[in-house]
């Protein structure tokens, strides 16, 4: 038995990504749906859940059967507990118009899900979904703090990672965000693959699940690049407030993540996005 997930919430919600044209967004975007289904109904942690996937139009329920890449990808699919201790990046494999994906949350508790595919021809869709897991062990939040420190050492102390912002982080205010990669003695990375068809991945989350960024690379690369130990995101933060991001890269055919929670302030007048992204139409099913 399978539970669709899919009770609309009221609030205003914001989503942020760069890869369609503002008119796409504008005329499209907005006709697609997702639904979420879990098998068994109510997911227990540490136990397969099968999640179900399917993208249909708002006024019909025939499932949509193709799609256009995203980021080298059909669909993409971010899981984080609710605190957003807890991170994963999916990619759902799609079959007869369903994605699936055999999953296993680690903890109890609640969890914020964020799908995210383009329709053949049509616009992106992003849409977020709140599932509660069952038995244990029950994950005991979190309080998200703002780093002093912006270098982290990751995959039991095998690299440094150092964000380094490019200028004041403001609402409102197009931002560069440059990660640094170094090995453990200090050696800068210089060997990085291509990642989803870029230098490296992004996702920025607001501290309450209510703003969703997925950012490219300010540098496209082609299949045979090998770079580092730089790769720099363009962004703009909608609204003050606490943000966790997220940043991945590959090397030696191995993902390494970095995760750093940034204190975003108050700017009095808006810039408008960058040119490296642009608005997606976010539906929140939580």
């Amino acid at each position: 038995m399978t539970e669709d997930h899919s009770a609309r919430s009221q609030g205003a919600d914001h989503a942020t990504d760069n890869a369609s044209t503002s008119k796409e967004n504008g005329d499209r975007a907005g006709v697609y749906d997702i639904k979420l289904h879990t098998s068994p109904v109510s997911p227990i942690a540490n136990r397969p859940t099968r999640l179900l996937l399917v993208v249909t139009k708002l006024a019909a329920h025939d499932p949509i059967r193709e799609f256009d890449l995203v980021h080298d990808r059909l669909m993409h699919l971010i899981v984080v507990s609710e605190d957003l201790a807890f991170f994963d990046h999916v990619h759902p494999e799609l079959g007869n118009g369903v994605f699936r994906l055999a999953y296993r949350f680690p903890e109890a508790g609640p969890y914020r899900l964020w799908a995210d595919a383009k329709p053949k021809g049509g616009g992106r869709t992003l849409v977020a979904f709140r599932l509660e897991i069952e038995g244990g062990p029950i994950h005991r939040p979190l309080a998200l703090v703002p780093d002093r420190e912006r270098t982290k050492v990751v995959m039991d102390g095998q690299y440094r990672v150092t964000l380094a912002p490019r200028g004041e982080v403001a609402a409102e205010k197009p931002v560069v965000l440059t990660f640094s990669l170094a090995r453990a003695d200090g050696s800068p990375v210089r060997d990085l693959e291509p990642l989803m068809a870029a230098g490296g991945h992004c996702v920025v989350i607001r501290q309450d699940a209510q703003t969703f960024l997925h950012v490219h690379p300010t540098r496209e690369v082609d299949p045979s690049w090998r770079g580092g130990p730089d790769v720099a995101f363009e962004t703009t933060f909608p609204t003050p407030g606490l943000y966790k991001v997220w940043g991945q890269f590959l090397r030696a055919g191995l993902v390494v993540t970095a995760a750093f929670v940034l204190d975003v302030v108050r700017r009095e007048q808006s810039h408008g996005l960058t040119p490296h992204e642009e608005r997606v139409r976010h539906h929140d099913h939580a």
